[in-house]
């Protein structure tokens, strides 16, 4: 635990959290019961990383009103502007999309801040665009199976 500043938090005999800044400026979350290995942290520059998974709450049990995607969100998919760009606010070369851009096509994964910034839930797009794009495959191979039945 290197730590310039820390908290620990215990059940005495069995597990702790420890909360810490570290001398490098990372904040990093995680316990000495599990080896000393952090679990979580953040650096200044904004960086989150995780050593496990990230997950979101999706039981369908706590979803209602579900509507189904336009039939052209794949074609609107595409006029998404997305590759590799500089960000102006720190030096850094990144990939990912537009969220303006985004906006148009799939807005509920488009969050504004109080001051009007743009962030994209990543993984919410990603994943919803991933199944819509496996049923546009699944349509054009059935519809290959047709035509080739056809030639037959």
């Amino acid at each position: 635990f290197r730590s310039a500043a820390a908290m620990s938090f215990h059940i005495f005999g069995s597990y702790a959290i420890n909360l810490g800044l570290d001398t490098d400026r990372v904040f990093r979350l995680g316990g000495y019961s599990e080896n000393g290995n952090f679990r979580w942290s953040a650096d200044t520059s904004g960086n989150f990383t995780a050593r496990s998974n990230v997950t979101a709450y999706s039981d369908e049990r706590k979803k209602k009103n579900w509507e189904a995607l336009p039939e052209d969100v794949v074609l609107k998919l595409a006029s998404v502007k997305s590759g590799t760009y500089e960000r102006t606010d720190v030096d850094l070369k990144q990939v990912g999309v537009s969220a303006q851009s985004l906006a148009k096509v799939l807005p509920e994964a488009v969050l504004s801040d109080t001051n009007g910034e743009l962030s994209v839930a990543y993984g919410n797009a990603a994943l919803v665009m991933c199944v819509e794009l496996a049923k546009k495959v699944v349509s054009l191979s059935q519809e290959i199976s047709e035509l080739k039945g056809r030639l037959s």
